[in-house]
């Protein structure tokens, strides 16, 4: 089947790519295309974008496997998402480790996989609002309408004391 590419839904498409169900694709020859019709374009803050089958808009990550639920792909603007653990050392008291880009007022599709720490379970991935860390955790399928920076949190593993009680 084929894959159309948008500049944006209310523009005509512009690249258009045969693909086969379950195919990792490469989009150097759609940034190609588009660098040369709009130079001024940074496509390192765009991405990707689609409709799922509820109308939900979701982001698309590069790496993603097409299949043929997706046949249309729009560019978009981004918001990133900074992903940080704690380190007393620097001054804001945060460490960047990642961060990635999700189109905006789309759905996050994939939140960085936690860092595995000995003895330690990973509670998630808090977010920081008027730089105040919240009880609010990133997640998969969460609309994402802003920039964000986000701390990694962990708590001690319950695991060693439920066994020690067996």
């Amino acid at each position: 089947f084929y894959l159309s590419f948008y500049l944006d839904e209310n523009s005509d498409e512009f690249y258009r790519k045969k693909v086969i169900n379950d195919q990792v694709i490469s989009f150097d020859d759609v940034n190609k295309s588009i660098l040369e019709s709009n130079p001024e374009i940074d496509l390192e803050n765009m991405g990707w974008y689609y409709y799922d089958g509820e109308g939900n808009k979701c982001n698309f990550l590069f790496c993603y496997r097409i299949t043929q639920d997706v046949t249309k792909l729009y560019l978009s603007d981004t918001y990133k998402i900074i992903y940080t653990l704690e380190d007393e050392e620097k001054e804001n008291g945060l460490v960047q480790i990642d961060e990635q880009n999700v189109v905006r007022q789309s759905k996050i599709d994939k939140v960085l996989d936690p860092l595995e720490k000995e003895n330690k379970e990973f509670e998630g991935w808090f977010i920081i609002d008027n730089d105040i860390l919240t009880d609010s955790k990133l997640e998969d399928g969460m609309v994402i309408n802003r920039d964000m920076t986000v701390v990694g949190k962990w708590k001690t593993s319950s695991t060693e004391s439920n066994e020690e009680m067996v």
